[in-house]
């Protein structure tokens, strides 16, 4: 499995160790003194939910941005 640098997956089973509030990724998006942002890229449910749970940790709303694939732009695979 390749890893991109930067880059988070929801399915990811240690994703709470990076969201918790001591964790430097989060001290990142919540230091008032730079700017810092983060891309979610998604549309169902879990993308909201993470986007609640970013704001509910103290994230800025205008360092949150929404990225909303179209429906059809996933590859679909055959058999």
């Amino acid at each position: 499995m390749r890893q991109c640098s930067g880059v988070l997956s929801i399915d990811d089973p240690y994703l709470y160790k990076y969201l918790h509030s001591d964790a430097p990724l989060m001290q990142a998006l919540t230091d008032r003194r730079r700017t810092s942002n983060c891309v979610v890229y998604g549309r169902t449910l879990n993308t909201y939910a993470l986007i609640q749970g970013l704001l509910n940790r103290g994230v800025r709303p205008s360092s949150i941005i929404l990225a909303i694939p179209e429906a059809n732009c996933h590859i679909e695979e055959y058999d």
